[in-house]
């Protein structure tokens, strides 16, 4: 260790160093360092280290080493804490024991904090250690399996700790939905801000002048959660809002008029054309089909008529639906709920007061009325949500009651709700249910007998934890006694990896619940380890504020901690009462001295029907083992589960739960399911006593007497339950029965369904003994008949026998059950049966169960039973038969629909005498098709815009138009994909690199995008076509960071800012960046990713962007994907090489319709043209030929290419003859420069270049240059009237190349045109230059011997003049160019004769042409090789050269 003296380190700040930099010195080269050297105590080491979590967030691990043989203790302001980023301080651990203790206490932070732990020994030396993201990584003995999920330590500031990690940053990248409700742009939070006493107004003010919130009635533009007017009127002791994340921090400079600020837990959810079977488990559907009442004048059946009943939970129809039609109005055209287009004539809509604002849920509520809607399906309806706010639950229940609610049911559980006492709420409930008639259902809750609860025991000492503060009188609740006799103030728990929320509370007042009152006792929640190092410490100095404490923390791994609760402001007062109940606690358990009552909040009212869960197919009603325990607190106040009702029964919520008894439905399961079940069984019950006892419900009859309830209904259910298993604190009265509710105080109506005369009789014509079949027949019937009382010889069970006399005609035969209740409405007469059938036939038409793959057309079909034996329905003529369901044609959504026969007109009355029609509904079911999207194999050439086509493959069977279906699907899929033809492309790709099949996790696949990453980091690459690009190491990151295991959630690697991650990971809020990150689940507004999107997305994979993640000044998150073609490459390809394509994911609203399979396809691409011109070159024989040197511009390319990367190494120049050799060094003549095609361009040609290469020969001669003479031409169209006749002698015996340039050219003032020859044939050669008679001048360098040696020859119009016919067109050569015969023809008299050389000078043949004008001869070129050659003619008068091309 190093060691600075206090004098160097105020040295180091002396000399204007940055602070920055010195603390970047002392994190990377001092672990810790102290000042101030005194004699005596040996030094405390100190250390630290950091692991990874996950979701953004760190555990900086501290761990010291004691040398001095014994513990030592400082004072708090000698072991401090500090955090640099957002400059807060708090003590630390202030007791040592001796040798080394490891993970003493931890801070878990946010990747970008660093955090400070100072030391100062009792001998005066102080040690400092940092911690951050760069420190080491924990080794095990270091790192811990439990860390909070959030920055922790004990607050006393305004706000709370959850909410000033919240605002620091140290809340994870995706901050836990156990704890914080954030609005979609992640930038405000929903606080419950509690008041000081007479600071409502104040607080108010604050809240809207100071922070400028406001209310609006549309909820979405709404700060305020709940009317500021209403806050007053109503005296709430909370003020719920919409709260600034990153102005969090200023709520703690108004400590006057806030008493503290903590984040609003959302409550949790104790979580037609289908009947829950639940209806049939306890009874309720025998009670509607036996019990009669009035309902306006006229006898009916007991189904909840009259009955207004209110529905509390997170949502009811907030589910967005493909159709456009809402998923409410499916449900109420199904038959599962009532409202306008109810087949069932129950017309009168749910009314809403109040839904979920702020997104989707996964409408529980909506599950729950269609639970209570199978039960009592006449009762009229009402729904609000309850999961906001406590608060919001008060004025959303009030709200019910106001629209005149009889009976209110709800599955929300407050986590923050009072675990003593009569909550805010149970007094609401306690006052509604004062009322007439009125009563309050809530589910008991899911949380098992997962708690403790037990009379604060103070230990005889303060407790020895080294973050006990010294001098303080702290003492620790003692469980019970260890082995060895000493207080045991450890309770243990095992955990495996998970999330968990714990909360424990005390017998003391809540200031939230009444702001003049709060604990008076700080009690305090620790977990530590069996070194009792600290672990989580989510803690409130507690005094004036809430009784209570609540943790949320992770295990990382599985594992054993334990649980400690301490008194910090000194022993606890006598018989103070402690509960911790753990309500997330799936994978927790307590493995010593806990098992306890985890009923609270509202709950525990007394005048609450508290409901426990049973599943429905039990053979016998036993507690589901998560259904909440009731029992004695230890205060003395009893709660309870009054009864269990059926949980796990249909309901019709798309893609809500599983269909674990696979007939089709979801399967509704939990405490939640229950509670409507009881509810509504309540309404059967309260229509029925409202009827039939006008003055109220017997206390004899209800059995008041034999309970504690003051409601005479549910005392009747309690007193009526069958025995149920499980234990009693879970069971409560037992399990439900409506039928024997209802038996208890009314007379059912019996059903009768069948007379069977005695054999041997003749009904009417002698007395004989009837049978009657039927069903709730009373033990004394009275059987009615042609206007008498049949004497009765017989009853049993299902049967009656009684004498029939004698009889005219066909008379009714009924059974009558006396009434038992005052109003008499109770029993009465049956159905009515008679002997002989009569002329009127009852038919039953019943529609067939049909089912189809989406897109699929169908034909309804029809059963009728009941027609005589060879009659058929269309020879009844009866109506023609038609159909009607909810379902929306020509392609309804993947659901289960209603399907019901009707007749296309009404009967006639004529008709109605004959026939009666009895219509049974059918169900249509729509299962999602299979599609499978394959990208059609194409070819583009380099440098086009890339298209794909998909193909759509699918089953056409029994789709009526599959032109029309594929219409709909191929537009919806591309109404995902960006207005830009935008692709996704993998550089470079290999399909295995570094072991990693990369071509595994592609095939099969298909993509999306996110906003950003195209609005970022797409490049145009040609007119028509962007590009995102990915490299091979993204999937090699992909793929590390599926085994990295630092984290329960997939951890994207951010690699040139983008990574790669699975979309169903994404969607499922299971990804987290290396940066900070906050995913929103739904994208695209359409419901996809939420927790009710059971889409598969494990083939899909999304690209997300470095800024789809948070900054310090910033909240992103991802709120739109795009589809997006992927291929494996742009460059050329060859044959056994081809690229792969791979399509974009379909994520329209048709998609949720359809099975998805994904296929690759083949991408060809040939070679792009490439132009090149390029200058001629020219070496002497041997000399190196520089690349560089040649002169080439090109035009073509494509792609934003440009030389530099399409040659990176350089043009690859080569050169042929015109044979087709290529040169090689030391070779002389004339060559064609040519460039070898690059990678994705074939070069075309713009002009023919060549290589000149000299004869290296130390005793060449120079070349000599002559003007023969100037001829004068009038006629010239440009004005160049003066031909210059140049003539140069090459006196070697081989040819000479001099390029037009600085060794051959022409000077002088003349305007002037023609070409300088560039090859020197050995001997003679001539050209011709036009010129306007100014000086004209030919300059010619070449060598002599090894020397370079100039001439030149001069012309003007003064010059020597050509004879007559000199200089002349003195012949003709042709054709030109030429394949077989070249003709050469001389207008002169004098021999000539013809030599052919080719470019290089190399001689080919020689020829004469006789004397004579106009003579001539022919070349035969047939056999030569294409390419230049060269003709010279040589006469009296002198030397003409010509160029030919061969070809």
């Amino acid at each position: 260790m190093l060691n600075i003296q206090t004098t160097k380190l105020i040295y180091l700040f002396n000399t204007g160093l940055r602070r920055e930099f010195i603390i970047f010195f002392l994190l990377i080269f001092l672990p810790c360092f102290s000042y101030g050297q005194k004699k005596g105590t040996k030094d405390l080491i100190v250390r630290a280290c950091k692991e990874e979590i996950g979701n953004g967030l760190i555990s900086l691990n501290f761990s010291y080493e004691n040398p001095n043989r014994k513990g030592l203790q400082i004072s708090e302001e000698k072991s401090r804490v500090k955090f640099e980023k957002s400059n807060k301080s708090k003590s630390a651990i202030t007791n040592f024991k001796y040798g080394t203790v490891n993970r003493a206490f931890s801070e878990v932070v946010n990747e970008k904090e660093t955090v400070e732990w100072t030391v100062v020994n009792p001998n005066g030396k102080t040690h400092i250690v940092y911690a951050n993201a760069n420190s080491s990584r924990c080794k095990d003995v270091e790192s811990g399996i439990i860390v909070p999920a959030y920055q922790d330590g004990k607050s006393g500031d305004v706000t709370t700790t959850e909410l000033n990690a919240l605002f620091e940053g140290n809340a994870g990248d995706i901050p836990s939905k156990l704890v914080y409700q954030l609005n979609d742009a992640g930038d405000k939070v929903i606080i419950e801000i509690i008041y000081n006493p007479g600071q409502l107004q104040n607080s108010l003010d604050i809240l809207q002048n100071t922070f400028g919130l406001v209310y609006s009635t549309d909820p979405l533009s709404s700060d305020f959660i709940i009317d500021p007017d209403i806050i007053i009127a109503k005296n709430l002791p909370s003020i719920d809002v919409f709260f600034p994340i990153a102005r969090l921090n200023q709520l703690n400079s108004y400590g006057e008029a806030f008493n503290f600020a903590r984040s609003a837990y959302p409550g949790q959810n104790n979580v037609g054309i289908t009947t829950t079977q639940g209806d049939t488990t306890q009874r309720s559907d025998i009670v509607r089909e036996s019990f009669r009442t009035l309902v306006d004048g006229e006898p009916a059946f007991i189904d909840g008529t009259g009955v207004k009943a209110a529905a509390m939970s997170n949502g009811f129809d907030t589910q967005p639906a493909a159709s456009g039609k809402s998923r409410a109005q499916v449900d109420v055209e199904n038959g599962d709920l009532p409202g306008i287009g109810n087949p069932n004539g129950y017309d009168l809509p749910v009314n809403v007061t109040f839904d979920y604002p702020y997104g989707p849920t996964s409408d529980e509520g909506r599950a729950m009325l269609q639970t209570f809607h199978d039960v009592a399906p006449g009762a009229e309806l009402l729904f609000s949500t309850g999961t906001i706010t406590q608060k919001s639950f008060e004025v959303n229940f009030q709200n019910l009651v106001d629209a005149g609610a009889d009976i209110i049911f709800d599955d929300i559980s407050f986590v923050n709700a009072p675990l003593f006492g009569t909550t805010r709420i149970g007094s609401l409930m306690q006052d509604f249910s004062a009322l007439p008639d009125k009563i309050v259902y809530s589910s008991v809750g899911n949380f098992y007998d997962k708690a403790y609860q037990a009379t604060f025991k103070n230990s005889s000492s303060v407790p020895d934890f080294d973050f006990i503060p010294p001098g303080s009188d702290t003492r620790a609740h003692v469980f019970g006694t260890n082995p060895d006799g000493s207080e045991d103030i450890k309770m243990k728990f095992s955990v495996t990896p998970g999330v968990f929320l714990v909360t424990m509370h005390w017998s003391e007042p809540f200031s939230s619940e009444d702001i003049t009152t709060g604990a008076s006792t700080d009690l305090d929640f620790y977990v530590v380890d069996d070194n009792n190092n600290l672990l989580v410490n989510i803690n409130r100095f507690s005094t004036g504020e809430d009784a209570g404490e609540i943790a949320v923390f992770e295990a990382l791994e599985a594992g054993e901690a334990n649980i400690v609760i301490t008194s910090a402001n000194g022993p606890a007062p006598e018989g103070l009462a402690i509960r911790l109940v753990a309500y997330v606690a799936n994978g927790l358990e307590f493995t010593e001295y806990a098992g306890a009552s985890t009923i609270g909040g509202h709950q525990m009212t007394p005048e609450v029907a508290t409901v426990g869960a049973s599943y429905y197919a039990n053979t016998s009603p036993e507690a589901q083992p998560f259904s909440s325990y009731g029992g004695t607190l230890p205060n003395g106040q009893v709660v309870q589960a009054d009864f269990l009702a059926p949980d796990g029964g249909n309901i019709n919520v798309v893609d809500f739960s599983s269909d674990v008894d696979g007939d089709g439905f979801p399967n509704f399961f939990g405490t939640s399911a229950a509670a409507p079940h009881a509810a509504a069984a309540h309404a059967l019950l309260l229509q029925g006593t409202r009827d039939w006892f006008p003055e109220g419900l017997p206390a004899d009859i209800s059995a008041l007497n034999n309970t504690s309830e003051n409601n005479s209904i549910l005392s009747l259910l309690k007193n009526t339950s069958t025995s149920a298993g499980g234990d009693p604190d879970q069971v409560g009265a037992g399990f439900i029965d409506v039928e024997a509710a209802f038996k208890a105080i009314a007379s059912q109506t019996a059903k009768i369904t069948k007379l069977i005369v005695e054999d041997g009789k003749t009904p009417s014509a002698e007395p004989f003994i009837v049978t009657i079949l039927g069903e709730y027949l009373p033990d004394d019937p009275i059987v009615n008949f042609d206007g008498q009382q049949l004497t009765i010889v017989e009853t049993g069970d299902g049967y009656i026998k009684a004498i029939v006399p004698e009889f005219d005609g066909n008379p009714d035969l009924t059974v009558e059950t006396q009434p038992t209740t005052p109003s008499g409405l109770d029993g009465g007469d049956s159905n009515t049966l008679r002997f002989f059938d009569g002329n009127k036939l009852a038919l039953s038409i019943q529609a067939v169960n049909d089912t189809i793959n989406f897109g699929q057309a169908t034909s309804f079909e029809y059963l009728v039973s009941g027609l005589p034996e060879g009659q058929t329905y269309e020879s009844t003529g009866l109506p023609a038969i038609q159909f009607t369901t909810p379902a929306v044609f020509p392609y309804p959504d993947v659901n289960n629909y209603l399907l019901t026969a009707i007749t296309e007109t009404e009967l006639t009355a004529e008709q109605k005498e004959l026939y009666q029609l009895n219509f049974k509904s059918g169900i249509f079911t729509v299962f999602k098709n299979d599609m499978k999207i394959t990208p059609a194999d194409t070819s583009f050439v380099y440098g086009q815009a890339i298209t794909l086509r998909k193909t759509f493959d699918f089953d056409p069977t029994s789709i009526a138009d599959p032109a029309d279906f594929l219409s709909l699907v191929s537009t919806d899929y591309q109404s995902t994909f960006f207005e830009e033809n935008t692709l996704i492309i993998i550089n470079k790709f290999r399909a295995i690199v570094n072991e990693v099949d990369i071509l595994s996790y592609l095939q099969d696949a298909s993509w999306t995008t996110t906003e950003r990453t195209i609005q970022n980091k797409f490049r145009a690459i040609v007119n028509g076509m962007n590009v995102i690009e990915l490299e091979t190491d993204h999937f090699v990151d992909y793929d590390a960071a599926l085994d990295d295991g630092t984290t329960n959630k997939f951890r994207a690697i951010v690699n040139k800012f983008r990574a790669i991650v699975n979309t169903a990971d994404l969607l499922g809020n299971n990804v987290e960046l290396s940066l900070e990150n906050k995913f929103r689940a739904i994208v695209n507004d359409t419901g996809r990713g939420d927790e009710t999107d059971k889409t598969e997305y494990g083939s899909t994979f999304t690209i997300v962007d470095a800024e789809d993640a948070s900054t310090d000044t910033e909240e992103n998150g991802v709120q739109k994907l795009y589809s997006m073609d992927l291929i494996t490459g742009l460059d050329v390809t060859h044959p056994d090489s081809l690229h792969y394509t791979f399509p974009g994911a379909f994520i329209g609203p048709v998609a949720a319709n359809l099975q998805n399979t994904y296929a690759s396809g083949r991408l060809t691409i040939t070679k792009a043209d490439l132009f090149a011109s390029i200058g001629d070159y020219m070496i002497t024989q041997g000399e190196e030929i520089n690349p560089d040197s040649i002169k080439v511009q090109f035009s073509g390319y494509v792609y934003q290419d440009s030389t530099g990367s399409v040659f990176p190494s350089g043009i690859d120049f080569y050169f042929v003859d015109q044979n087709g050799n290529e040169y090689q060094s030391g070779d002389v003549g004339l060559y064609d420069i040519k460039i070898r095609d690059p990678k994705n361009y074939a070069v075309q040609y713009l002009n023919d270049a060549k290589l000149y290469i000299n004869v290296d020969d130390e005793n060449m001669r120079k070349i000599r240059t002559y003007l023969d003479c100037v001829e004068y031409n009038p006629d010239d169209p440009d004005g160049l009237v003066y031909v210059a006749n140049f003539r140069y002698l090459n006196p070697n015996d081989y040819t000479i190349y001099i390029l037009e340039g600085p060794d051959n050219y022409l000077s002088g003032s003349a305007e002037r045109s023609g070409s300088l020859p560039k090859i020197f044939l050995s001997g003679e050669g001539t050209f011709k230059i036009r010129f306007d008679g100014n000086d004209l001048k030919w300059n010619l360098t070449s060598r002599e011997s090894t020397n370079k040696t100039s001439t030149s020859s001069d012309a003007s119009s003064s010059s020597n003049k050509c004879d007559s016919g000199e200089g002349t067109e003195a012949y003709n050569i042709y054709p030109n160019p030429v394949q077989t015969y070249l003709t050469v023809e001389k207008n002169f008299e004098d021999e000539t004769t013809v030599e052919v050389f080719d470019y290089y000078g190399n001689f080919f043949t020689s020829a004469i042409i006789p004397v004579g004008i106009g003579t001539s001869i022919e070349i035969d070129f047939t056999n030569y090789q294409n390419g230049m050659y060269v003709i010279r003619c040589t006469s009296k008068s002198g030397v003409q050269t010509f160029s030919i091309m061969k070809e």
